[in-house]
């Protein structure tokens, strides 16, 4: 197994799951699968597939029940092959555009329909801070119970561990010591610590 030196951001399908879509571009292009598997927790499955694409790059798959979004991601040592695979993906599956993830939520509706649209830019959001995606995310952890409270700010929580942008901890911390639920100070710990675990202080 080579090292993924170069990897796409978290391309977020428009169906979950989209795992007969992503098989079937893998079959047309020949691709082997070379992993399946799923793994059971308290919070949900979720199912990881893995094809070896020669040479010298992967394309992954990601079922996350949790969110409840699907993903993939292409990756490979060198730049070029990253970003000439990526493109095949895009043409064939549609993911959404981060400009889409955040319009979502921009013009999100109802508080069901923005607790989708942030989980969704979490997972969309790139590795490095992005500070449209961070203030869109803030704003979910900062959101008034008139807007959709608890169930909003809990899924801000969880978006801000796709990618966590240490610019994120003030606001968990506010969370964590501060927030009227008793549940979304406990989570907000964990996330704390979890981030700490990561090296995100």
């Amino acid at each position: 197994m080579f090292a993924e030196r170069f990897r796409t951001t978290r391309m977020v399908l428009r169906t979950c799951p989209g795992w007969l879509a992503v098989e079937a571009l893998a079959d047309a292009q020949g691709w082997p699968l070379a992993e399946d598997r799923t793994t059971a927790s308290e919070i949900g499955e979720r199912r990881e597939a893995r094809w070896d694409v020669r040479p010298a790059a992967t394309v992954r798959y990601v079922e996350d029940h949790m969110s409840p979004h699907c993903w993939v991601v292409v990756g490979s040592p060198l730049a070029n092959r990253t970003q000439s695979l990526a493109q095949i993906v895009f043409e064939s599956l549609d993911p959404c555009s981060l400009q889409e993830c955040e319009r979502l939520v921009e013009t999100a509706t109802s508080a069901q329909n923005l607790v989708a649209s942030i989980l969704r830019l979490g997972i969309a959001a790139p590795y490095k801070f992005d500070y449209s995606v961070y203030t869109l995310i803030a704003a979910g952890l900062t959101c008034p119970d008139e807007r959709g409270g608890i169930p909003v700010r809990s899924a801000a929580m969880w978006a801000t561990t796709y990618s966590p942008y240490r610019e994120y901890r003030r606001l968990l911390e506010e969370i964590a010591h501060r927030d009227p639920a008793e549940e979304l100070r406990g989570r907000a710990q964990l996330v704390l610590e979890a981030f700490a675990a990561n090296g995100v202080s």
